[in-house]
């Protein structure tokens, strides 16, 4: 999301070889392979809107391999619960974490990581 560059491969490239940026986030696949290209990590994300758009979620996982995933929101334990086995990655949730207690929910729920706006949380 930097103002003035596009969403595809070829931003990936600028922002490695000027920025040398260490990693990305996106939902993109092809963004995520482009990454995987010129060896920065990744983070796929993943909005779990129903299970159609999870299921097809996995998919693409597989074929993209991030080197982390993150599932949005982050309050469904089962969702987190579910995903963890399947994406064999370090998983992060995020999205409408505002509590300990949430974050701990996530935790409990098979989370690695929580990512969170909340400035609150940021030093747990």
């Amino acid at each position: 999301m930097i103002d003035g560059l596009g969403k595809d491969k070829d931003a990936v490239r600028y922002i490695a070889e000027h920025l040398k940026i260490e990693g990305i986030i996106s939902t993109r696949g092809v963004l995520i392979s482009a990454a995987r290209s010129y060896d920065i990590r990744s983070v796929q994300r993943v909005f779990a809107i129903d299970t159609a758009a999870l299921k097809s979620a996995i998919k693409t996982l597989k074929t993209n391999n991030p080197d982390e995933v993150e599932v949005m929101p982050g309050l469904m334990p089962g969702i987190i619960k579910a995903v963890k086995p399947v994406v064999k990655k370090p998983l992060i949730v995020g999205g409408l974490i505002k509590s300990q207690r949430d974050a701990e929910i996530a935790f409990n729920s098979g989370a690695d990581y929580v990512s969170s706006g909340c400035e609150k949380l940021w030093g747990l």
